[in-house]
């Protein structure tokens, strides 16, 4: 008997109620009537009483089985209303589902029509899930309850997890249904992992400042103490060749300290957000031959600094000191792990962007360094001078300035570093 339809379930529910009164009525009189009565009397009134508790019987067991929660509307209410899974399998039929409400069934992305009637592998498009569920379930006959917590894949291909809890139970009949609640938990984990993940990155966070701070104070040491030696050398010396030996020292501890002062400085103000670009239009040769000129005696004896080809009208209307300032550490940078053969600069156009390299022939950086050269305080090597700030800031300018700036490095391969700027437009010009 199918009781879906509301006019059926209303004259089911009415005639349970009037058999379930003739029960009564039948019972009493028995009880009241068969000490008077003949046996033929009794044996009547008795058969009576049998017959409509037959009657009665299947019909309770079909409620119980079939849509007795919809039967009743507050119950079913209340069910769609609360913010977990519910749901019943039929034991005896392969755990096929015959109750779910709403909540199950739009975490799933499925209708109530796709789940009745239907097995988990019907439901859950992995494989895996599906048999990991009928083994929870044939434990749960075994053990008549079962709590655990599981991941499943739903229809749409959404990962979920959830804390279920499985009861078993047992009609009169004897037939066995299990009973599930599930508590929807892929908020609380996801939360959970990204306070985990923050906590892992505050903590690497405060270990990279501390080793920065500790690399700082070491790296202003280090030119200053050259500054105040050569300085009192200078003074006790009478000799010029020795006089300008030790002042070219202190000019190049010098250039190092304040390089690093204006890093730290730079930082703190992109960070913080004080940092202003002053816009201007420039010719990118010549800034280009301006750098040549400022790091031509600066690379190891046998390197060569090449400008590409290059159009000589190639503008841009930017902050042409920011520029200068990442082609400044692109090309220390360059300088520095470029022991023999050739560092390259140049420019290429790509539709609405200019892209500017920086190429080196030199060791090269390995996969593992490279995705972190150009996160605050990531040095390659940590015997190279400097505190690891070069990259971090070009890579911000850049930012700030509209491009975007990355590496293309293989070990004793070279490196070349590529940003981008917005060039200007054919109304511009």
């Amino acid at each position: 008997m199918n009781y879906s339809d509301e006019n059926t379930k209303e004259e089911l529910l009415n005639v349970i109620n009037e058999l379930s009164k003739e029960h009564k009525r039948l019972t009493a009189l028995v009880t009241k009537l068969l000490p008077k009565n003949s046996a033929r009397s009794r044996r009547k009134l008795k058969e009576t009483v049998e017959a409509t508790e037959n009657m009665m019987q299947p019909l309770d067991l079909n409620l119980a089985t079939n849509d007795i929660l919809h039967l009743n509307p507050m119950v079913n209410t209340m069910l769609n209303s609360v913010p977990v899974y519910v749901f019943l399998k039929d034991v005896n039929d392969e755990f096929r589902y015959v109750y779910c409400n709403d909540t199950f069934t739009s975490h799933m992305g499925l209708a109530i029509t796709d789940v009745l009637g239907k097995t988990d592998a019907d439901l859950f498009p992995k494989f895996i899930d599906s048999e990991r569920i009928r083994r929870t379930d044939m434990d749960v006959v075994k053990k008549g309850r079962l709590e655990y917590m599981e991941e499943f894949t739903t229809q749409s291909g959404e990962e979920r997890m959830a804390k279920t809890v499985k009861v078993l139970t047992v009609t009169e009949n004897k037939a066995q249904y299990i009973l599930g609640v599930s508590w929807d938990v892929t908020e609380v984990k996801n939360i959970e992992m990204e306070l985990i993940s923050t906590r892992i990155k505050a903590e690497e966070s405060e270990r990279l400042k501390t080793a920065f701070l500790a690399n700082l104070s070491h790296e202003i040491r280090t030119p200053l103490n050259a500054i105040v030696g050569f300085s009192s050398l200078i003074c006790n010396s009478e000799l010029k060749a020795e006089q300008l030996q030790y002042g070219r020292l202190i000019e190049k501890n010098s250039e190092v300290l304040l390089q690093l002062i204006n890093n730290v400085l730079d930082l703190a103000s992109l960070e913080s957000g004080m940092m202003k670009l002053t816009s201007s239009r420039f010719c990118i040769c010549t800034v280009f031959n301006e750098l040549f000129a400022k790091y031509k005696d600066k690379v190891e004896r046998g390197v060569k600094l090449i400008i590409d080809p290059i159009d000589e009208s190639l503008e841009l209307e930017n902050d042409v000191v920011r520029f200068k300032q990442v082609m400044d550490n692109l090309l220390s940078n360059a300088v520095k792990f470029t022991p023999s053969g050739e560092i390259h600069m140049g420019v290429m156009l790509k539709r609405d962007m200019v892209q500017i390299y920086v190429k080196d022939s030199g060791r090269g950086i390995n996969t593992r360094h490279a995705a972190r050269v150009f996160k605050r305080f990531g040095k390659t090597d940590e015997f190279v001078q400097g505190v690891g700030l070069g990259l971090v800031i070009s890579r911000m300018l850049v930012e700030k300035m509209g491009g975007m700036i990355w590496l293309q490095s293989k070990v004793q391969r070279g490196s070349v570093f590529y940003f981008t700027l917005p060039a200007l437009s054919k109304v511009e010009e």
